[in-house]
């Protein structure tokens, strides 16, 4: 008789030369695990040995009793095989009475069982290829590695032009794309994704459309110099984030006009600086303290609604009562427009100032030069109403 310990395990199995009868014949691929347990304690169990029996009789209703230990070892159905393939070839060896074929058809069951593994580790792999798992994970590295290097001037590759192309027609990326509204991506990305073999040709020269929808954060107080329709413009470009306000909101006491622009795509978005707080309930805010500051007590004020076509196909999918609970009309492009101008128009309170909106869209040209021709009229209409010709 011989004992032997698993090693990290309760389970005692205990072995005993045996007969010819006892040896388990079974070579199919499918054994019942349940079944060599139970048969494995029942022999224990009903074994009249003087000096182990009630030894073996507890260890046997142990194991009948507590299968799961026992089955710790046998969780995967390649390792159960392999370990009554090597009982059983063992049994074979090392007792006598074996027929000499039994280790042979144990050995060849073992080799199938090997194939048949080997085959389906080759299927995985094939299905890995086909639905483009570790080139995807491939091409987000290339891109991530870019990235963290922030070289932003370095030349599209064709590895990289190809993996960024592969990644944006991923069904993935694009899920998640479609929650952009929750990640701070910009506006314009979605545009120069879908464009990225024109940019990425070595002959790219940007359109006017590309630069249009380029962004870059304004910081202080940028003054620009421009004539339209012979008037002479000073246009004053200034911050609108928090920290910026401070620097410009006293310089202005005698401006003629003050533009203030509202991004209407922002009404489902937080802030840059503040993910608690709602980017058009800031810019209402903004919009009041402007509007009834006593530095622009005599100043028009013009208020562009921007970013109308994105707002359009946005308030389908996100409704405008994420921004305004209280909102109840309908989620269409004019309702959704006519509430938003309500509620900026509605923070003026001077009688004698009149707010002048327009509803834009920058990256469109016609719109724009059609909208500065109505804000030139203003312009010249409140000049004149000054020196009393109006």
């Amino acid at each position: 008789m011989m004992l032997r310990e698993e090693e990290k395990e309760e389970v005692v199995v205990v072995c005993r030369p045996l007969d010819q009868s006892d040896i388990i014949r079974d070579s199919s691929r499918e054994a019942n695990e349940k079944g060599v347990i139970d048969n494995k304690a029942n022999q224990l169990t009903s074994e009249n040995v003087s000096k182990n029996g009630d030894h073996r009789e507890e260890e046997g209703e142990r194991i009948k009793s507590n299968p799961s230990k026992w089955d710790g070892h046998l969780t995967e159905d390649n390792r159960r095989t392999e370990l009554l393939l090597n009982v059983r070839q063992r049994r074979c060896s090392e007792f006598p009475g074996v027929p000499a074929g039994q280790g042979s058809d144990l050995e060849t069951e073992r080799k199938r069982r090997k194939e048949q593994m080997q085959r389906m580790k080759h299927d995985d792999d094939d299905d890995d290829d086909e639905d483009g798992v570790d080139l995807t994970t491939a091409d987000a590295k290339m891109v991530c590695d870019v990235v963290s290097r922030m070289e932003d001037t370095e030349p599209y590759s064709a590895e990289l032009l190809s993996s960024m192309m592969r990644l944006w027609s991923d069904s993935g990326l694009q899920e998640c794309f479609s929650r952009a509204r929750e990640y701070q991506l910009n506006d314009s990305a979605q545009y120069y994704l879908d464009s990225l073999d024109r940019i990425g040709a070595t002959d790219y020269q940007p359109t006017e459309q590309d630069i249009l929808r380029t962004r870059v954060k304004t910081t202080g107080i940028v003054e620009t110099h421009f004539t339209f329709k012979n008037l002479h413009f000073r246009l004053f470009d200034v911050g609108g984030q928090r920290s910026e306000r401070k620097k410009w909101i006293h310089c202005f006491e005698d401006v003629t006009a003050i533009i203030f622009c509202v991004a209407l795509s922002g009404y489902d978005q937080v802030l840059h600086e503040d993910e608690t707080t709602n980017r058009m309930h800031e810019s209402l805010k903004l919009f009041d303290s402007i509007c009834n500051n006593k530095w622009f007590d005599d100043t028009s004020i013009i208020l562009f609604l921007n970013k109308k076509d994105i707002f359009e196909s946005k308030i389908t999918k996100s409704p405008l009562s994420i921004c305004f609970p209280e909102y109840s009309g309908p989620d269409t492009y004019e309702d959704g427009i006519a509430h938003i101008k309500s509620q900026y128009e509605s923070k003026n309170k001077s009688t004698k100032k009149d707010v002048y909106s327009h509803v834009t869209c920058a990256t469109d040209t016609n719109n724009i030069q059609f909208v500065f021709d109505a804000v030139t009229d203003v312009i010249i209409a409140n000049n004149l109403r000054g020196c009393g010709l109006y």
